[in-house]
């Protein structure tokens, strides 16, 4: 790893207690290294690099960094708050870049209990006239506000949703305050 590297070079000689010190002329030099000489980092790869605009890569792109990798390694976010120094849960959030492989990772959580012999099962638990299974119905028919319908019986109208999509498709109409992210994952 880097850092052991970075420790195994570093002259035992250095009277500093920083940790990062000065390098000039291929040698360690024990002028402490500020805050700005370490902002300048990100800078200075970019243009190693060859990427354009590398005066774009600031200091700030080591903090992003940090937060998304913390969250990538299972950080939550009252970790990610106390690292940054955020005390708004919002301001973490938005350190926080939202990779591909996060959002397969939240989609495969969502959708593995959902599998057709999953939702079979359960409509075929419930006793559920063969007229139900197949009726088509839309978001509405699921998020109704009667108490006509029992809990269980909603459930396994989501459940079924699943396996009509291919068929029939789904009807989005008269809903306020609503998110829906439809995410394909295709192997």
């Amino acid at each position: 790893m880097l850092i052991r590297k970075y420790m195994s070079l570093r002259p035992s000689s250095m009277t500093s207690d920083r940790f990062f010190v000065g390098y000039r002329y291929g040698k360690c030099v024990a002028q402490n290294v500020g805050a700005n000489s370490i902002a300048a980092v990100p800078c200075k790869v970019a243009k190693y690099l060859g990427l354009e605009n590398p005066e774009q890569y600031t200091g700030h792109a080591l903090r992003r960094t940090s937060a998304s990798m913390l969250v990538e390694g299972g950080g939550d976010l009252l970790t990610l708050k106390r690292h940054g120094g955020w005390k708004s849960s919002t301001v973490a959030e938005g350190y926080v870049e939202d990779s591909i492989a996060r959002k397969i990772d939240v989609s495969k959580k969502l959708f593995a209990p959902l599998t057709a012999s999953t939702s079979t099962a359960i409509l075929d638990s419930a006793s559920t006239s063969k007229q139900e299974v197949d009726k088509y119905f839309n978001i509405d028919d699921i998020f109704n506000e009667s108490d006509e319908e029992s809990d269980h019986q909603t459930n396994n109208k989501i459940l079924n949703v699943m396996n009509k999509i291919p068929n029939k498709g789904i009807s989005i109409s008269n809903n306020k305050n609503c998110t829906i992210n439809v995410n394909f994952h295709i192997k």
